[in-house]
């Protein structure tokens, strides 16, 4: 008797059971499809908390208008930048709001690069361990 030749005696090879994608076009839908995933999560993520941070605006305008005598002048023009953000926050919507930043970066390139870099320091500060005495 000859033995009978199953297909579990000869496995197929390690590379041929590993799932390979056709062409390139197949690897860049699949990564054009996880980044527009992602985007519309953070899309929908922001749209969430807009409301919320006009309302904190609010909230913070009211509390600035009510700082008393002493800094009046300086307490209500920022009580009014603080109303009129939340009044923006409230009007637009998030590619709205994406759509102005690029503008304004585009118009004050200089002012951009300057807020970026605070930005980053104030960042770096914050996440820097403290060092102990």
């Amino acid at each position: 008797m000859t033995p009978k030749n199953n297909s579990h005696d000869n496995p197929p090879p390690a590379e041929s059971m590993i799932p390979q994608p056709h062409s390139l076009a197949d690897v860049a839908s699949r990564m054009t499809g996880t980044v527009k995933d992602f985007s519309k999560r953070a899309t929908d993520k922001i749209e969430d908390t807009r409301s919320a941070a006009a309302n904190g605006f609010e909230f913070a305008a009211s509390a600035v208008h009510g700082g008393g005598k002493k800094v009046a002048g300086a307490a209500h023009l920022t009580a009014e930048k603080l109303r009129t953000t939340a009044a923006y926050l409230r009007n637009h919507n998030s590619q709205g709001i994406w759509e102005d930043v690029e503008q304004a970066v585009k118009q004050n390139p200089g002012i951009t690069l300057v807020v970026a870099g605070m930005i980053g320091f104030m960042l770096g500060r914050a996440l820097r361990p403290r060092e102990q005495s």
